[in-house]
């Protein structure tokens, strides 16, 4: 039978000792969430700005393939920014209606994002985001009232100290995000998962201290958003999270 998963994509094999709740009576539906970074966002045939086609987006493919392999259907919600030059605002699609692009403040995506988790009513929340999304996925985590699965930060940049008059805080992980922040992302989620590059040297992230796993790659900032073993990782927990069986290697690695 086939088994349906909303996923929240917002970044690689880890292991914890986080257990699913399962209800046989009636199918597991994680959640991921996908975001991008800065000037993620791709313009489509009317011009629009969309989270379709940004760099994250082939990698997110190939997880929806995989898992349809699996007789897994994926509910998702991508989102991106244009260039922080000209606004903040959040652009966003949901996987009920993937071809209407919304565009709102922080706090406006948040109120839709939790009228669409409610109707689609989720169980396990997987984010990943990387650069800008990483930090939009680590203020999702501590801003709305839910637990989650997993998430995923991939050399996670501030919104708030990553700016031309302020670049000193492009060359770490995000410290407007304090102690007891971080600790409630860490209270809030199954696994936090963070992977940070320092080769890009006027722009990385860092390692953070609450998180439950802590990796340094060997890549770029741009680089990190696609590498393998994040997505392995996030397809693995995916098909954990549906209750299906996966090789320990991979997805708890």
């Amino acid at each position: 039978s086939l088994v349906t998963i909303s996923l929240l994509l917002v970044g690689c094999g880890v292991q914890d000792n986080a257990s699913l709740k399962t209800d046989d009576s009636a199918p597991l539906k994680p959640v991921l969430i996908v975001s991008g970074g800065n000037s993620s966002c791709e313009r489509d045939e009317n011009k629009d700005y969309t989270p379709v086609g940004m760099g994250m987006y082939s990698k997110f493919q190939q997880l929806l393939a995989d898992t349809a392999e699996r007789s897994i259907a994926v509910d998702y919600v991508l989102t991106c920014y244009r260039n922080y030059n000209e606004t903040f605002d959040v652009h966003y699609i949901f996987s009920d209606d993937p071809d209407t692009i919304h565009v709102a403040p922080r706090e406006d995506f948040y109120v839709d994002l939790d009228r669409f988790l409610d109707v689609t009513a989720p169980g396990p929340i997987i984010m990943a985001g990387h650069s800008y999304g990483g930090w939009l996925t680590m203020r999702a985590v501590i801003d709305l009232n839910r637990e989650f699965e997993a998430a995923y930060t991939l050399d996670a940049i501030s919104q708030v100290e990553c700016r031309f008059t302020r670049p000193f805080g492009c060359t770490s992980d995000p410290r407007d995000i304090k102690a007891d922040e971080r600790q409630l992302i860490r209270d809030n989620t199954g696994i936090w998962a963070n992977f940070y590059q320092t080769q890009t040297f006027y722009l990385h992230s860092g390692k953070m201290e609450h998180a439950d796993r802590n990796h340094r790659l060997s890549t770029s900032h741009n680089g990190i958003k696609t590498r393998n073993e994040i997505w392995d990782s996030i397809y693995a927990r995916t098909v954990a999270a549906a209750g299906q069986s996966f090789a320990t290697s991979l997805a708890m690695k």
